[in-house]
């Protein structure tokens, strides 16, 4: 949603958690409130409350200051330094995990490393770049630097 304020936001989101609430109710259908997730995007974090919470009956939602949607990590200003921080951690367990089936005197074979790298390893750390690279800009994003360094 998107109004003047967050705790506008929060006043609006539980109405319509109100009507869903309702509309579930008559088609026999239950939600999960303690699995919502809350965050405030802006860029001018200094205006608004991001602390304001939201109340679904007798469940308060805090904001986070990150929420994983589809696999790909959102912070509340869209700059996706969550989402570096969660590649560059797979990345870094995978990589760990293929130095440990690739050792120098046992393990696989170099085709077989490269092979274990391209299927496994790159997808981890790459995931999601349809969202957050972008090729136009001459300079490094945020996320490449983080991840180039796995």
């Amino acid at each position: 949603m998107y109004s003047t304020s967050t705790e506008q936001n929060c006043a609006r989101l539980s109405e319509v958690h109100k009507k869903c609430q309702n509309w579930a109710l008559r088609h026999g259908i239950t939600f999960a409130p303690q699995k919502y997730e809350l965050i405030h995007f802006t860029t001018a974090s200094k205006r608004f409350n991001l602390k304001a919470s939201v109340q679904l009956g007798d469940i308060s939602k805090d904001p986070t200051t990150s929420v994983r949607v589809l696999g790909v990590w959102l912070d509340p200003k869209l700059k996706w330094s969550a989402h570096a921080a969660k590649a560059y951690q797979k990345g870094a367990i995978a990589v760990a995990a293929l130095k440990r089936v690739t050792a120098s005197t046992w393990g696989a074979s170099f085709i077989r490393a490269r092979l274990l790298y391209n299927s496994v390893v790159r997808p981890a750390i790459t995931y999601g770049t349809a969202v957050w690279l972008e090729p136009e800009t001459t300079k490094r994003s945020k996320v490449v630097q983080v991840i180039s360094k796995v």
